[in-house]
């Protein structure tokens, strides 16, 4: 058995070997040795970039007011030559556009018609007399000043001078009743303080309303709208020293300032600083902040999420390499750099470099330190190669990558209430040096 199995295997290597190569083949499947492994390498892009901070954000409307009763009565509908809908009974669309003094509600005014019919005439009853009061008066003044005395007594004189005077204070009250009585009455008419959106009705038609207590919708004004957002302890005293050293304005109010949506991966909305806060919330240790942004189309609305993009300091010059380019090793970054290139044979070693991450750039990561701007990276083939390995170089551009909403500055911590985005990994590492075996079996067993 044993010789028929060995004459078997004898065979089947003889015909390996006869086929076009096959030895060749056979050996290289073997392990034998092979060519060096091609790499696609790069230059940094260097360009100026500014400076900043990013924090995470949420929009508030510029005003927001409740629109209350300011009389007692019943809610009445609006009559159908009046209503802004056909059919609803409302004098406006709910969530829609309103402007300042258009009619939002009718409280039933018949009450209060009757009332201001009273005060006109409490006024023309105080004037009249008033006016018989001063008549007296007069003739009191004339016959005291021509007789002295003689024709009128003294006690008739103050009695004269005390009725005319009594009148004329009845006449001031029956106007302020008056008055009061056309305020009651207009406000029967609720009209918009603002202009704005404004809300659903808290109340329908028909109901009985109190004054100053039954709250019948709200307005809020949205341009421009206000987006809030902390500013934590660590990047306050950085701004703080740059403001000290003249790197920066002192007065914060006025930077400009640039905000993006959750769904929009650019920050194209400009606006500028308008509040800060006097102090440092304890509980958070975050400063909080305030900018404005126009917003005449209402695109923009209360409670939505944003992310606000604050410059700080002069553009300055940068290197930056893309984000498939870096290798993860424990927790650590590092670089696959070219050294000993050959440009006639495109040939060279690489390099196994520490670099210190910045910001994400528009698609690309800054390299803070460990890099120069004349050395090569490898940015495609890091599973095929070890440092100091030899490989066939192949230069490409720099590849340019979309930002990533979800990406996150790493050099930021994820505490909670900072302001800072949490790091979340839009893409695999590649696995570190002398653990490619690991990394392909633990791939092929997914």
């Amino acid at each position: 058995m044993r010789h028929t199995l060995a004459r078997g295997w004898l065979v089947g290597g003889l015909l390996v070997c006869l086929a076009p190569g096959g030895c060749e083949q056979h050996k290289v499947a073997m392990g034998g040795p092979k060519g060096a492994p091609e790499v696609e390498v790069s230059l940094p892009v260097s360009k100026e970039i500014g400076d900043y901070e990013e924090f995470a954000g949420r929009l508030e409307a510029k005003e927001t007011i409740q629109v209350c009763a300011r009389v007692t009565g019943y809610l009445v509908k609006a009559p159908p030559e009046r209503e802004k809908v056909k059919g609803s009974g409302k004098f406006f669309k709910e969530g829609g556009l309103v402007q300042k003094g258009d009619l939002l509600f009718e409280i039933d005014p018949l009450l209060y018609e009757a009332q201001l019919a009273r005060a006109k005439a409490a006024v023309l009853k105080a004037e009249a007399a008033f006016q018989q009061a001063e008549r007296d008066w007069n003739r009191a003044k004339m016959l005291a000043a021509t007789s002295g005395y003689q024709a009128i007594t003294r006690e008739e004189y103050d009695k004269f001078r005390g009725v005319h005077a009594v009148a004329e204070a009845e006449v001031k009250v029956a106007r302020a009743d008056l008055k009061i009585a056309q305020v009651n009455m207009d406000y029967c008419r609720v009209l918009a303080p603002i202009s704005g959106r404004i809300s659903k009705v808290a109340i329908d038609p028909g109901n009985l309303v109190r004054a100053d207590d039954t709250v019948l919708t709200s307005i809020g004004d949205s341009n421009p709208i206000k987006a809030y957002f902390d500013v934590d302890e660590r990047t306050l005293t950085r701004i703080l020293h740059l403001m000290e050293t003249g790197v920066i304005p002192k007065e914060a109010t006025g930077v400009e300032v640039e905000m993006g949506l959750a769904d929009e991966e650019d920050r194209p909305h400009k606006g500028y600083i308008d509040f800060t806060d006097n102090f440092v919330d304890v509980s958070t240790g975050t400063l909080r902040v305030r900018g404005a942004f126009e917003n005449p189309k209402e695109l923009l609305v209360p409670g939505m999420f944003v992310r606000v993009r604050l410059p700080i300091g002069q553009p300055q010059k940068a290197r930056l390499i893309a984000e498939k380019a870096l290798v993860t090793d424990q927790g650590q970054k590092y670089v696959y750099v070219v050294k000993d290139e050959n440009s006639a044979a495109h040939e060279g070693k690489v390099e196994y470099r520490k670099v210190k991450l910045g910001r994400l750039q528009d698609g690309l990561r800054v390299i803070k330190d460990g890099l120069a701007d004349t050395e090569k990276v490898v940015v495609s083939g890091l599973q095929r190669i070890r440092p100091d390995s030899q490989v066939k170089l192949k230069d490409v551009p720099m590849p340019m990558a979309a930002p990533a909403r979800t990406v996150a500055d790493p050099t930021k911590s994820d505490t909670a209430g900072n302001g800072s985005m949490p790091v979340l990994r839009t893409q695999p590492d590649a696995p570190a040096p002398g653990r490619e075996e690991e990394h392909r079996s633990k791939t092929k067993g997914h």
